[in-house]
């Protein structure tokens, strides 16, 4: 019986240690690509197309910090939530920021959830 509680304990103490494991770092386009962000929210949105102001965003949130939440979904469906949009000739990159008992966070769909840094919130007028 003891190895039977012993293999259980160890895959109990396994399963724990993969919950609580951290996103990993967001991926964002590189910063020669981006042409133009997009900002869209409930009341709107809008776009920038400064080479400066774009450096500056993508390098806040790249700088926002992994955190054991799992992004599982296309969208977050959380009530406020600004969809951040990087447009570059091949395509686009969408993330989106939601702020949650006090604090701004940043999804990238089925990558993770980060939490934002004060730069992000800066930069957009949170």
């Amino acid at each position: 019986m003891k190895p039977f509680f012993a293999a259980a304990l160890c895959l109990l103490a396994l399963f724990c240690s993969a919950c609580s494991q951290k996103a990993d770092p967001i991926v964002l386009p590189p910063q020669e690509k981006v042409t133009e962000i997009r900002v869209t929210g409930e009341e709107g949105s809008g776009s920038r197309q400064d080479p400066d102001w774009i450096a500056s965003l993508l390098e806040a949130l790249s700088s926002s910090e992994p955190t054991s939440i799992p992004s599982v979904q296309d969208s977050p469906g959380v009530p406020g939530c600004l969809q951040i949009d990087f447009l570059f000739p091949e395509g686009e990159s969408t993330v989106f920021l939601y702020q949650r008992e006090g604090a701004y966070y940043v999804e990238q769909p089925y990558q993770g959830v980060y939490r934002a840094s004060p730069q992000v919130e800066e930069l957009l007028g949170l």
